[in-house]
């Protein structure tokens, strides 16, 4: 669809042909982006769950943009795991009972884990030492802000979302780490 968007775009002179490449990708970028967005609501619209949905990516969000970790290969795998885990989440809060004590002990050791290991970047995307340690500051300053949100409204169900947000963060943390080091003793053997 980028593709013929694109070539509709340079056969009646819109963008230069040379920019063909940049507006090809930008276009995917915001189909890519649009479905996301689509398919997030109806998930939710379909759990009747579109609060618990939006609480969830909003602590997930911004969070995951700069504490890095595991990243899908491609646009299609980095879709389907994020319809999976979303499905995944609202499963959880919607029919398994965890306690409050539960989820503040799963909320603390992803806060920790966080906290220690971001950013963690991926063999696709490596940081620069500037990068590293202005993601790092990002990270902790909107981990902070999270977690005060996280225990003023501990005791509703909502807070659960924000729970799972962060522990999804941590796994992919742990994940991207472990993959990092394999690539690094592959590499140096």
């Amino acid at each position: 669809m980028s593709e013929k968007l694109t070539g509709i775009l340079v056969k009646y002179q819109l963008i230069a042909f040379e920019e063909k490449e940049i507006y090809r990708f930008g276009i995917q970028q915001g189909i890519m982006l649009l479905l996301n967005f689509i398919t997030v609501l109806a998930i939710g619209f379909a759990y009747d769950m579109l609060f618990y949905v939006l609480v969830y990516i909003i602590a997930y969000i911004p969070l995951r943009s700069y504490a890095g970790g595991f990243h899908a290969q491609t646009h299609m795998r980095c879709y389907s795991y994020s319809v999976i885990i979303l499905n995944t989440v609202l499963l959880i809060i919607k029919f398994l009972f965890i306690s409050t004590s539960i989820y503040h002990i799963i909320t603390l050791i992803s806060i920790l884990i966080i906290f220690l290991l971001s950013p963690v970047e991926d063999i696709n995307k490596p940081l620069d030492k500037v990068e590293y340690i202005t993601y790092r500051k990002k990270v902790r300053m909107i981990l902070f802000f999270e977690t005060v949100i996280y225990f003023i409204t501990s005791y509703t169900k909502h807070s659960n979302a924000i729970s799972l947000a962060f522990f999804t963060i941590s796994f992919f943390l742990i994940i991207g780490k472990i993959k990092l080091v394999v690539k690094c003793k592959e590499k140096n053997n």
